[in-house]
């Protein structure tokens, strides 16, 4: 690129001078026909050009090729050229009607041949408008000699009236060191803006580079961290394009993995705690009869085969709920009527009912069949009653049925204490109880929800709670008809 800008800046430059030479030509000409046309001769015109003498010159020109100006008979007196400060570094050669060489402004009043550079030399044709030419053969151009017929080509025709009176030449006769120094500094600011162009643009490549690949890093940094096990990570998003989604989503996987080591933790802890207790009791038991400190009697045996049952129920609970989970449990689903299972379920559970003085109301009855598995629709629904019947203190549970055009709705309600907001958020995990002091025979494992809301999403249904404190609980769950 640099190259092709210092080529063409040069050739410009070339072109620059050239026109400059043209303009030269154009101006001086008319002055040395007005000469011509004032003395008759050629006599002593190179004391005109080279400023030692001034004439009374007839401003009237001739020059074919367009460049002549028609002007009126006037004579004004004109000082001496200053031919040097003219010309700037360009030759001038001009001719007589003979076409010999009678002035060079480069040359002595010699015969010999004085050589020159003429890669450089340009000149104008005589048809109309200048072509200059850098190739002019000038090296053979000697003083009381005849032109070369190259540089005729090259040369201004000048006439008086219609007589041919001589050539004139103007072009550049050497390397001039204004301009060379010019292209120097041209050059030189070239070379100076490249590097600094190329420094800035460096400079901004890694600026921008830093700047691009700064979230990167931090994702990676955070990967790092979650190879050992620190989900607690959250990258702050730098902006909206696809990097800024990407770190928004690696930060929503973050808290969700967070989410999962901490009920993976809890799980353990839940799980050991429900554990200790019965096996204490049946270890203690154990222990007592053994060492003969507890009397061998069933009364203790019971107690001891009670605790077996509750172990084995933890453990088949958590065994339903993993299996619910991982969707590999097995559903037998046949046709069901909705109706007769939720009679079935409230006449399997009036006992109970009424040991808490309370009524299960089944509230406008629906005559609908699903396609389920009924085992598993009367354990939701009857953990949603039993619990209803915890919190109903004596006040009635009503059961409602309702349909859409795809889910049917069963919702089981009780006027109890409610559930706070910051409780419903939690209450479908695995071993929570809302009120955390309850024990484990009147608040259960905290397993029962957590099995609803699997067995319901298995079916491909919903559940949802509605509740505040003091206004009773509503539990719903869809199942899809």
């Amino acid at each position: 690129m640099g190259v092709f800008v210092n080529f063409y800046f040069g050739t410009q430059l070339n072109v620059y001078v050239d026109n400059v030479a043209e303009n030269q030509a154009i101006q001086i000409a008319p002055i040395l026909q007005s000469y011509y046309a004032t003395t008759g001769s050629w006599d002593n015109v190179d004391q005109l050009l080279k400023g030692e003498v001034e004439f009374a010159i007839e401003s009237r020109s001739n020059i074919r090729g367009g460049l002549g100006r028609a002007g009126i008979n006037t004579y004004r007196r004109m000082g001496p050229l200053n031919l040097p400060l003219f010309l700037r570094g360009q030759r001038l050669i001009l001719t007589d009607e003979n076409e010999i060489v009678i002035f060079d402004s480069i040359k002595k009043a010699t015969l010999t041949t004085v050589d020159i550079d003429s890669r450089d030399m340009t000149g104008v044709t005589i048809s109309g408008a200048l072509s200059w030419n850098a190739n002019q053969d000038l090296n053979n151009v000697t003083l009381n000699n005849k032109i070369t017929e190259k540089l005729k080509l090259s040369s201004l025709e000048m006439y008086h009236g219609n007589q041919f009176i001589g050539f004139l030449f103007i072009g550049k006769a050497f390397e001039s060191n204004i301009e060379e120094g010019f292209v120097n500094r041209f050059n030189i600011g070239l070379i100076i803006t490249a590097f600094t162009s190329s420094g800035f643009a460096i400079i901004i490549g890694l600026v921008l580079s830093r700047r691009i690949t700064a979230p990167m890093r931090n994702l990676i940094k955070a990967t790092e961290m979650f190879s050992i096990g620190q989900f607690k990570q959250k990258i702050e998003p730098q902006s909206t394009d696809e990097l800024g989604q990407l770190t928004k989503s690696f930060n929503t996987m973050s808290e969700q993995l967070e989410m999962n080591e901490n009920q993976r933790r809890r799980l353990f802890a839940d799980v050991a705690h429900e554990l200790r207790t019965p096996l204490a009791v049946i270890q203690a038991t154990m222990e007592g009869m053994a060492e003969g400190v507890i009397e061998t009697n069933q009364k203790e045996l019971i107690r001891a085969l009670d605790q077996t049952k509750t172990l084995n129920r933890i453990v088949e609970d958590l065994r339903l709920l993993s299996l619910a989970e991982s969707k590999q449990l097995d559903l037998k689903k046949e046709n069901i009527n909705l109706e007769e299972l939720v009679n079935d379920v409230i006449e399997d559970l009036s006992p109970i009912a009424e040991e808490s003085a309370s009524e299960i109301v089944f509230k406008n009855p629906l005559n609908t069949t699903l396609f389920v598995d009924q085992h598993r629709i009367k354990q939701v629904l009857s953990n949603l009653i039993v619990n209803a019947l915890k919190q109903a203190d004596s006040s009635p549970i009503q059961i409602d049925v309702s349909r859409s055009d795809n889910y049917c709705q069963v919702s089981v309600s009780d006027s109890g204490n409610g559930i706070s907001e910051e409780d419903q958020k939690y209450i479908f995990d695995r071993f929570y109880r809302v009120d955390s002091s309850r024990s484990r025979t009147s608040g259960g494992s905290g397993l029962g929800l957590a099995i609803v809301k699997s067995l319901v999403e298995a079916h491909g249904g919903n559940i949802s709670v509605i509740s505040s404190a003091g206004n009773g609980t509503t539990f719903s769950f869809t199942i899809p008809v």
